[in-house]
Parts: C-alpha cells; structure tokens; sequence
C-alpha cells in the first residue's frame, strides 16, 4: 500500500523541520492560479520509484490546444488584475466568463467526479514557475509579514475566530482565513460588502463542506459534518499576494475592515 498526501496547497511549507509532501510514499502540490507558485494551471507530483501506471514520459503526454492557451492567458490576466485592483479584475472576470475565456476544471469534473485528461504544462505556464522559483523566497517572506499584520489587527475583534500556526511551522498561507461568529445566510453578498468597504479583495474559501459548491460531493448528507458546515458559512479570507504592499495604505484599509466587521457582528447579535 502507498500513501500520497495532498500537498496541493502546501509548496515549500514545514512542520518541524521537515517538508509537508515528505511524510509519506509521494505529493501532490498544485500550482493552480491562487497558489504560492503559480502557472494557472498544473501542478508537481512526486510518486514512489515503480509506482504503477507513472512512468509515462513527459513528452508523449498531450499539448494543450490553442484554443485553451488563449483561455489560459486571459484567466491569468484576469487574476493579475484582480490582485493588484480588485474591482477591475471582477469585471474583467465577468467579461471573460461571458465570452467563454476562462480557463477551468470542465463541468463533468465538477458534478460527476470525471478525472482530468492528462497534458503536458502549457509553455505559458512553465515560463511563469521558473521565474517565480527566483523569487519564492522574497515571496514567501512577504507572505508572512501579511499573515501577521492581518492576525495582529483581526485580534482586536475577539469575535473573530483565527488559526494559530503550530509552533515549529513554517507555514506560508495561500490564503488568510478568518471566520465570523455566526453563520451568514449569504457569505458571498458579505465578502462583497467587506471589500467595498475595506478595498481588499475579501474571498469566501472555502464555501461547502465539500468544495466547490455544487459539486459531486461524494454522496454527502447534510448534517454529516455539522462544524464543517458551519465554517463554510463563516470563513472567509483575506488576500494574500506579493501586489499588496505592507504599508500604511494596507493599515487604513485593514481599519476600515475592522470597522465594517463591528457592523456586521453587532447585526449577528441582534
């Protein structure tokens, strides 16, 4: 028997010492758009030597078509944008999603459970890693002084639920969670009014017990995981990208967040 961890979100993160993906037989890390190190899409998997069925050399796998390319590009676009000006990068989401430019899992994956076709990295994708790979280290670092400005100014709001790091991690956070005292019947319509009021780019990661929403599920009953469920009506996230500078700017920000998440918490009581 062999044991592969989901690293996905885990890339160059430590647990004592030692390397989240080095635990067991073998990883997976993603390099999906919202990851640490990124190329939109892909992903590093280390397999066990001999493990069956992974031997195929890289270069018989697939190419991706044009046609996705070009969705790629736009997607990535899209989320640079996002990252730098949030509202700017909604609508050019918006656009892209109308004129069927974004580059995504396809439906069946979604609702059926349908495995993904194996290709080759887009060349895109493998010029945006291995300029990143220079940087990681500056990246990770400034992640960090994020985390903690973040924690430092969430915790005047006791309400507030946040996760402390283990000691001995070294834990580089994808994204920032924090979660509500009470659920929210519609956590997106509240990540939205969180982020006209703050300027972050407040998200809703991760949204039902088994995520995406809407998707198979694996034949889950509600209610099978009551505290699961109540953290996906009540995380939410804040950003966390090398765009956003720790600065004074991101403190007056980060003051208007605090002031709009009093509103909304005095409203839960009420």
């Amino acid at each position: 028997m062999k044991f592969i961890d989901d690293a996905a979100h885990g890339f160059a993160s430590q647990l004592d010492g030692q390397w989240l993906g080095s635990y067991h037989d073998g990883a997976f890390f993603s390099f999906e758009y919202s990851k640490n190190l990124t190329g939109g899409i892909g992903g590093l998997a280390i397999f066990p030597p001999g493990m069956t069925g992974m031997t195929t050399p890289q270069q018989d796998w697939p190419e991706l078509s044009c046609a996705d390319e070009w969705r790629l590009l736009a997607t990535l676009k899209a989320h640079l944008l996002s990252a730098r000006w949030p509202l700017l990068g909604r609508i050019t989401m918006a656009i892209n999603r109308r004129l069927g430019l974004i580059y995504r899992s396809a439906d069946a994956e979604v609702s059926q459970g349908m495995p993904h076709p194996v290709r080759a990295m887009p060349l895109l994708s493998t010029v945006l890693v291995r300029r990143q790979l220079a940087h990681l280290p500056a990246t990770l670092a400034h992640k960090q002084a994020l985390a903690q400005r973040y924690q430092q100014a969430l915790a005047a709001l006791p309400s507030i639920t946040q996760w402390a790091v283990p000691a001995g991690a070294a834990c580089h956070w994808v994204r920032y969670p924090f979660a509500l005292s009470c659920p929210q019947a519609n956590k997106a319509a509240v990540a939205r009014r969180l982020s006209q009021a703050s300027g972050l780019n407040i998200g809703v990661w991760f949204d039902d017990v088994i995520h995406p929403a809407g998707s198979f599920r694996h034949a889950y009953v509600a209610g099978s995981a009551p505290q699961g469920e109540r953290l996906a009506a009540t995380v939410l996230n804040l950003p966390m990208n090398i765009a956003l500078a720790d600065n004074a700017a991101l403190a007056h920000k980060l003051d208007r967040l605090l002031a709009e998440l009093r509103r909304i918490e005095k409203e839960n009581i009420q």
